[in-house]
């Protein structure tokens, strides 16, 4: 008798989570990096998120490395000095801000000195992250989902992936804490599975594993065939590739990981998450 789905998607994701693990060194400062870094910024903050997910999916390993990531951000004291020139800092704060990991100070520049920003997408994943932490924005967040592309029920097939990727954060930021606009959620749950073939289609594995894992913050699975699509890629070591076809290209390790540890990690997030049979 074969495996089931659910036996092939749990060792999948021990795999990839395996992978993560012993690549684990790169996700650190590297040599010449500076505090505010931008590619470590976002590396760690990735990491979070993937911690963060894993602690809710009940999973003890996810518990220390959320605490190793919020070390390497000086338990916050380095994201208060990236305050004051990024605008993006509230939604690495969110992952940290859920498990009780938090700074008084960071909360403080995040509500009187919030860096100003003219990016309409950048203010709303702001909006929700403070929104998800119960501190107060500068902008009115139900305007800013209102006027956001989601917001105007646009139909499916003409996302782009910088849409479908912000419409994935704000389910991120908003689902876990219940404050998700039932509105918002319904065209969610309506556009996903479209959005899984058109970016299968594309051979965009980061963005189908996103999806399933936003498909599972609002509580539901998705088609068989959609996860065997994104598991059957799946390396041998544990790695699932940005782009299908990325697969098994020959290229050096450390650039190998940088193109790849995104896409891996959502694998990890979004198999731990999955309780369906």
């Amino acid at each position: 008798m074969g495996e089931t789905l659910a036996e092939i998607r749990f060792a999948a994701g021990l795999l990839a989570q395996t992978w993560v693990e012993r690549h684990e060194h790169w996700f650190a400062r590297g040599a010449g990096e500076g505090a505010c870094a931008g590619p470590f910024v976002k590396r760690t903050a990735e990491l979070a998120v993937i911690a963060a997910q894993l602690i809710d999916g009940g999973y003890r390993s996810g518990r220390p490395l959320l605490e190793r990531c919020w070390e390497r951000f000086d338990k916050g004291a380095e994201l208060v000095k990236l305050a004051a020139t990024s605008p993006v800092v509230a939604t690495i704060y969110v992952a940290f801000w859920r498990h009780g990991l938090r700074s008084p100070d960071l909360e403080h520049m995040l509500t009187r000195d919030l860096y100003a920003t003219d990016d309409a997408s950048v203010r709303l994943l702001s909006a929700c992250a403070l929104q998800a932490c119960g501190l107060p924005a500068p902008w009115d967040l139900a305007g800013l989902l209102r006027d956001s592309w989601v917001g105007g029920m646009p139909p499916t097939w003409q996302v782009t992936p910088h849409e479908a990727y912000v419409a994935t954060h704000v389910a991120l930021f908003l689902a876990p804490t219940g404050q998700l606009p039932d509105g918002y959620r319904a065209y969610l749950r309506r556009a996903i599975p479209v959005w899984i073939a058109l970016f299968a289609r594309a051979g965009d594995l980061d963005l189908v594993g996103e999806l399933i894992m936003t498909a599972h913050l609002l509580g539901d699975c998705v088609d068989p065939t959609e996860w065997r699509y994104l598991l059957d890629a799946q390396e041998p070591d544990g790695l699932v590739p940005f782009r299908l076809a990325w697969r098994g290209r020959a290229v050096p390790p450390e650039v190998r990981f940088h193109g790849n540890y995104h896409s891996t990690l959502v694998t990890v997030a979004a198999c731990a998450m999955c309780c369906h049979a």
